[in-house]
């Protein structure tokens, strides 16, 4: 009986932690971090705030989970989509189009531009290992699954292409979404050509 409560208390946790993630999500979407108080997302879930802090002891660790709860989004998204995918072509050319979609959640839905990240360092760095790590991870499967053989370089190789994906669409704010997927699809597939290439 003790075991199912627990189980039951549990379930009900983590339900509850979705709905404020959820609104917090919104309200951070509509202010801006700098902005929000813990007052903001506790009216927007109608509770009080002291009912707030019981879940999250302050409003860099709800930023933290909202942002962490995008990337899981995010991360099931990229392999959905690239796993749809029948030819490497078409799977760096998914695989870049989620990564525009995700740029647009961070930067343009929750206004995290070059000031906000310097203000949440540790944040940013902490997703940005996790962003890195799932592309290494995902370039490497794509690349092997067209026939190039596993070695310390095909993954350096994936790190690198990753690093520079990444460094394209950070530092393309201006560019519509298009352009800048075909732009990221195009230097996946003339990447994966030199590799295959040297891999004759």
């Amino acid at each position: 009986m003790k075991l199912k409560r627990a189980a039951s208390q549990n379930i009900d946790q983590q339900g509850k932690d979705r709905e404020i993630i959820a609104a917090a999500a919104e309200v951070f979407a509509g202010y801006g971090f700098r902005k929000v108080t813990m007052d903001d997302v506790a009216r927007q879930l109608g509770m009080v705030r002291s009912a707030l802090y019981y879940y999250y002891g302050n409003k860099g660790e709800l930023f933290r989970a909202v942002l962490n709860s995008r990337f899981d989004d995010y991360s099931s998204e990229v392999r959905k989509k690239t796993g749809g995918a029948a030819v490497p072509g078409r799977k760096l050319a998914a695989f870049s189009s989620c990564l525009v979609v995700y740029r647009n959640d961070l930067v343009r839905r929750f206004r995290l531009n070059y000031e906000e990240m310097q203000g949440h360092y540790d944040i940013i760095q902490e997703l940005k290992s996790r962003v890195l790590s799932l592309h290494v991870e995902m370039l490497t499967d794509i690349f092997l699954e067209a026939g190039l053989p596993m070695s310390v370089t095909t993954r350096r190789m994936a790190h690198i292409l990753s690093m520079s994906l990444l460094g394209v669409v950070y530092n393309s704010p201006e560019v519509d979404d298009k352009s800048l997927a075909r732009n990221l699809a195009y230097l996946c597939r003339v990447f994966y050509n030199g590799l295959k290439g040297r891999a004759r």
